[in-house]
């Protein structure tokens, strides 16, 4: 069983990754179509950013004949120090608000 600081601290932390995930797949939304789904998932220290459709694989990777238009790689190197900072910051407000100095 988890004690109420650690339910605390994983909160935070998937909370603020999720926001991090969000600001990343905003970033990955405004480069490709309308029509394609960018989903976010958040679990203790992981975020995930992907579309689950097929054509984004293609534009990533590129296909035979077709060169790749990277846009998820890009869009996580743009904001990766930043999504981190917030992440390390949520964490330190979790730990200083369970031991009384938040």
């Amino acid at each position: 069983m988890k004690s109420d600081f650690a339910e605390h601290l994983d909160a935070a932390l998937r909370q603020a990754l999720r926001a991090q995930g969000e600001a990343v797949a905003l970033a990955v939304r405004a480069a490709v179509p309308a029509s394609e789904r960018i989903g976010v998932q958040a679990a203790i220290a992981a975020m995930l950013v992907r579309s689950p459709e097929s054509p984004a694989a293609a534009r990533e990777f590129g296909r035979p004949g077709s060169a790749p238009r990277p846009v998820l790689g890009p869009a996580a190197a743009a904001r990766g120090a930043e999504a981190a900072r917030q992440v390390g910051v949520a964490a330190a407000e979790a730990i200083a608000a369970a031991f009384g100095r938040a």
